[in-house]
């Protein structure tokens, strides 16, 4: 008590042989209410740090950051041992590459560096000043159905005759709104007889709630499933062999 009185920082050994892992454990447990994908991301950062995690946080350097990165970037899945064999990684471009996902797991480390750093844990963060791996701006859909390719599209749409999937690809089309949400819709959201469909703020990337218009055509689809509704859920998951209840598709 009388080393806190004058001034001794009692804290200061337990913070530097605070390991990078524990740092991204304090700040997954205090941004848990308020981070979207909050498990995710702290799964994917330790996931993809792999031996580097359990290093000191103090002592874990720029370079070191960027080697991770510049290895998701370029190796994609077999980033990591426990990745290899996966496949259908997200983000993922022609050549088995992970650059997207790279900068966000970047992002991800220098927003736990940062939160240290408020909170005196770290002196600096090791993620800054990295180059992104991604080129947004070369990645921007510049392509587009036209004449014969949007007249085939919609001709196989019509012919297809898994009725859910048709229905819920029509909707994407005519609500603009993100897959995720769309097969998750319930019917508690719905307002059939104003055409409205209320996204909750738990739903959005505002985290705002959100109304969206239907357009007739829309309206039509969802009007025809709701005759024949059994569930809240507009696209209800089938039940699998020997199970007792069905999961929502999404």
């Amino acid at each position: 008590m009388a080393a806190v009185g004058n001034g001794l920082d009692v804290r200061r050994p337990a913070v530097e042989a605070m390991t990078l892992a524990e740092l991204i454990g304090k700040w997954h447990a205090e941004k848990a209410g308020n981070v979207r994908h909050r498990d995710e991301l702290k799964t994917k950062a330790l996931h993809y740090l792999g031996p580097l995690a359990h290093r000191r946080a103090a002592e874990v350097t720029r370079e070191d950051i960027g080697t991770v990165h510049s290895r998701i970037a370029h190796r994609g899945p077999e980033a990591h041992p426990e990745a290899r064999g996966r496949r259908g990684a997200v983000g993922r471009d022609r050549s088995g590459r992970l650059p997207a996902t790279a900068d966000k797991w970047r992002a991800t480390i220098n927003a736990v560096y940062t939160w240290g750093m408020k909170k005196g844990l770290v002196v600096d963060t090791r993620a800054a000043g990295i180059d992104a791996a991604f080129d947004a701006k070369g990645a921007q859909r510049t392509n587009y159905l036209r004449g014969d390719e949007l007249l085939r599209f919609w001709k196989a749409l019509e012919a297809d005759h898994d009725v859910d999937t048709r229905d819920a690809l029509l909707l994407l089309l005519y609500t603009g709104q993100r897959r995720g949400n769309v097969l998750a819709m319930r019917w508690s959201a719905i307002d059939l007889e104003h055409g409205i469909w209320t996204l909750g703020a738990a739903d959005t990337k505002q985290r705002a709630a959100q109304s969206t218009p239907l357009t007739a055509h829309a309206q039509t689809i969802l009007q025809r499933r709701h005759a024949d509704a059994a569930s809240d859920f507009v696209f209800p998951a089938h039940a699998l062999p020997g199970s007792r209840t069905a999961c929502n598709a999404s």
